[in-house]
């Protein structure tokens, strides 16, 4: 079974953007490439997971997120695999922070969900990993209002930056090999 780092996009690899649809609001972090590529190196598939919106037909949001989408993979040398549900509405099965978007990577590719990690941006994507069995979760957040009750507990780490999440997963790679 392989490994993976499952990722949210909003404020892990960019921050949040006001207009989804237009693609010139995204700007990744400076520090993103080098760290896909560390990620990659360290053997972790990387699988990037989100919700989008959706206008009447989901051209114009579809057509920014498959550019940004194009991005990040553009950035890494390793394989990246990405699962966005662009369904607004409520009952949908692979909307977060329903796991379905997770379950299905996860069976797709045999990741071992103990061996894997999940790096979140938002709440959803805390729930959505905890409840498909991820146990490593990285917080990356400069906003602790928005995390104090919803993490506690799930999370091994809050931390500020999508480096110092690596630098987390860094360390518990180290620790699970000394034991």
């Amino acid at each position: 079974m392989g490994r993976a780092v499952f990722m949210g996009r909003p404020g892990v690899l960019y921050p949040k953007v006001k207009r989804e649809e237009d693609f010139e609001e995204y700007k990744f972090f400076d520090d993103v490439p080098e760290n896909l590529t560390l990620l990659g190196n360290m053997g972790f598939s990387l699988v990037i997971i989100g919700n989008s919106k959706n206008d009447v037909d989901g051209a114009s949001y579809r057509g920014a997120f498959d550019r940004v989408t194009e991005g990040i993979r553009f950035m890494t040398p390793s394989s990246m695999i990405a699962r966005t549900c662009y369904h607004d509405k409520e009952g949908c099965e692979c909307r977060l922070p329903k796991p379905k978007l997770f379950l299905d990577a996860i069976e797709e590719f045999e990741f071992d969900v103990e061996e894997s990690f999940m790096i979140a941006g938002y709440p959803a994507d805390l729930n959505a990993a905890r409840k498909a069995g991820i146990k490593n979760i990285v917080i990356v957040t400069t906003d602790n209002k928005k995390w104090s009750k919803t993490a506690e507990g799930f999370a091994i780490a809050k931390v500020s930056s999508f480096s110092k999440a690596i630098g987390t997963i860094q360390e518990m790679m180290l620790l699970a090999a000394a034991l």
